[in-house]
């Protein structure tokens, strides 16, 4: 009984960090850019779609760390500078909330499209198991968990330790004013987006 509470325990720690490192990204753009980004989660699925195809024809999963997230940085720079470059400031939430509904069905569709519709799936790149409370838990879930934690960390860095961390903070407390200190405020928002939609795929 014990064992079985513990087990749900270590799953629902591990699951909601996994969550919170998907989600950071949507929580970083809308508490920047006030975009309630409907397309996140069809961006999480592009990026698994390029997880599988760089893990089937490239051999190995670890490629999908590096190659998924620069495909979402081409990605996000073309939603950005096509529909979303001069409709933040001065326009009204439902405005972006609008585009960003058209981008996920772009996504979703282009993806179907490619992919197609029936499940597939990455064989597990871990495939081993460590010893807990006299059972075995997955090191997959492990890796991911401490991955998560690490990307989460990393973005607090960032934020807190650096001078585009300090920019993007800035602007969120008020762009005018921080385009007068001479805070390069376009440049921080197309940031902002891209980093906020690579997190849904790292």
């Amino acid at each position: 009984m014990i064992e079985t509470i513990a087990l749900s325990l270590v799953n629902g720690l591990v699951w909601g960090c996994i969550l919170a490192m998907v989600s950071i990204g949507l929580t970083l753009i809308y508490g920047q850019l006030e975009i309630i980004n409907i397309a996140h989660g069809a961006m999480y699925a592009v990026g698994a779609v390029t997880a599988f195809y760089v893990s089937t024809y490239l051999g190995s999963w670890a490629y999908s760390l590096i190659i998924s997230p620069l495909v979402m940085v081409v990605i996000a720079l073309a939603i950005y500078g096509s529909s979303l470059r001069y409709r933040i400031v001065g326009y009204p939430t439902w405005v972006t909330l609008i585009i960003s509904y058209g981008v996920m069905f772009v996504l979703e569709q282009l993806t179907l499209l490619i992919f197609g519709g029936a499940p597939r799936c990455i064989p597990n790149p871990l495939p081993y198991e460590v010893g807990f409370l006299g059972g075995k838990y997955p090191l997959y879930r492990v890796f991911a968990a401490v991955f998560s934690l690490a990307v989460i960390g990393s973005l607090v860095l960032f934020l807190k330790g650096t001078k585009l961390g300090l920019w993007i903070r800035a602007t969120n407390q008020d762009h005018d004013t921080a385009s007068a200190m001479g805070v390069p405020v376009p440049f921080v928002y197309m940031f902002t987006f891209i980093l906020g939609s690579m997190l849904a795929v790292s």
